[in-house]
C-alpha cells in the first residue's frame, strides 16, 4: 500500500509540475506576446510622432526635400545658363536674367516652407532649411554637386 501511495505521489508531483511549466511556459509565451506587441505600438507611435514634427521618417518630408533639391538644380542651372549669356564670369547674376532663362515670372518655392538663396557665381544656389536631420540625406534640402 505504501508503495502505491508513494507511487501516486511520484504521478501528482510530476503532473503538477509538468502542468505547472506547460501553464508558464504558455502564459510566459502570452505574456511576451503582449510585451513585443506593445513594443510594437510604441515604436509605431514613435515614427507617426517623428513624421508629424518632420522628421526624417516623414515620407512627406522626403518627397518636400527631394522637389527641393530638384528646383535647386534647376535654380543652379538657370544662373549658369544666363551668367554665360550675359557674359558674367563673377559675381551676382540678376534675378530677371535667372527668371527669363527659367522661362518663369517668380523663383519655385521651397514645398518645405523654405527659401531660395541664389548666391554669387561659384557658389551652389541653397535652401535656408539646409540639412534636416543627421545621418540621412534623403531628407536634406542641400543640392551640392552639379
Amino acid at each position: 500500500m505504501n508503495r502505491l501511495i508513494n507511487n501516486m505521489v511520484k504521478i501528482a508531483v510530476i503532473l503538477g509540475l509538468v502542468g505547472g511549466g506547460a501553464w508558464y511556459f504558455f502564459g510566459a509565451t502570452e505574456r511576451e506576446k503582449r510585451r513585443v506587441q506593445s513594443a510594437a505600438y510604441d515604436a509605431k507611435a514613435a515614427v507617426k510622432k517623428v513624421g508629424e514634427l518632420g522628421g526624417a521618417l516623414d515620407p512627406g518630408n522626403m518627397e518636400a526635400a527631394r522637389k527641393c533639391r530638384e528646383n535647386l538644380k534647376w535654380i543652379e542651372s538657370c544662373k549658369r545658363a544666363a551668367a554665360q549669356k550675359a557674359g558674367i564670369t563673377t559675381g551676382m547674376v540678376p534675378l530677371n536674367r535667372i527668371l527669363d532663362e527659367m522661362g518663369v515670372k517668380k523663383l519655385p518655392r521651397c514645398p518645405a516652407g523654405g527659401e531660395y538663396i541664389i548666391g554669387e557665381l561659384g557658389y551652389m544656389a541653397k535652401c535656408s532649411i539646409g540639412a534636416a536631420s543627421p545621418g540621412t540625406k534623403a531628407d536634406d534640402h542641400l543640392f551640392s554637386q552639379f
